[in-house]
């Protein structure tokens, strides 16, 4: 499962521009308890992240009740700049068939592909 959400990003920051600073944040205790769904940090384990192409990707394990039953508690989720808004996009697999490392990478990178295309939001360089 692929899901997309936006929210106004913050004024004169890209994610490329303070990645470093975002993949600090998430492993912190703030950061782990605004990845997590019931937003304990506690729930929530960054296996690594990694600033690819513009984006922030984040591999994850989460052990809060899953937004649908049977889906996965491990899953990768990506942050990028798209105009003004900061989009997060998250891609979960099932239980019963498990997404490979390979196949969730895949489905992200083609998901921030897809958004970058249907918004026409240039990769920005990343800092230093």
């Amino acid at each position: 499962m692929l899901t997309a959400t936006a929210s106004a990003a913050v004024a004169g920051q890209s994610v490329a521009g303070s990645g470093a600073a975002l993949q600090n944040f998430l492993r912190s205790e703030a950061g782990r308890a605004a990845l997590s769904r019931d937003g304990r940090a506690q729930s929530v384990a960054v296996i690594d992240s990694v600033i690819r192409d513009g984006a922030l990707i984040v591999h994850l394990r989460d052990r809060s009740p899953p937004p649908a039953p049977g889906l996965s508690p491990t899953y990768r989720r990506a942050f990028l700049n798209v105009g003004d808004a900061l989009v997060s996009i998250a891609v979960l697999g099932v239980d019963a068939d498990p997404m490979g490392n390979a196949q969730s990478r895949a489905l992200l990178a083609a998901g921030i592909a897809a958004i970058r295309a249907a918004n026409a939001a240039p990769v920005l360089a990343e800092a230093g």
